[in-house]
């Protein structure tokens, strides 16, 4: 059957980190035209977890209570 595997904790990353896998160009749409719209959805989303940030706390103190 073989030997069995060796567990061990010697783990080595490959030296080429692979990004999200999409080049610049395919990320923005190519044209560029996209990328004001993501931005602007970014924006959004970021105004949304600043409000969770300013609510959690409330929320917690209400359920301690």
């Amino acid at each position: 059957m073989g030997s069995p595997l060796e567990l061990n904790l010697d783990y080595k990353p490959p030296a080429k980190k692979k990004g999200a896998g999409l080049s610049m160009e395919q990320f923005v749409g190519g044209d560029g035209g996209g990328l004001e719209e993501r931005l602007k959805c970014l924006e959004e989303e970021r105004k949304k977890i600043d409000a969770f940030k300013r609510e959690l706390p409330l929320c917690m103190q209400l359920v301690n209570e």
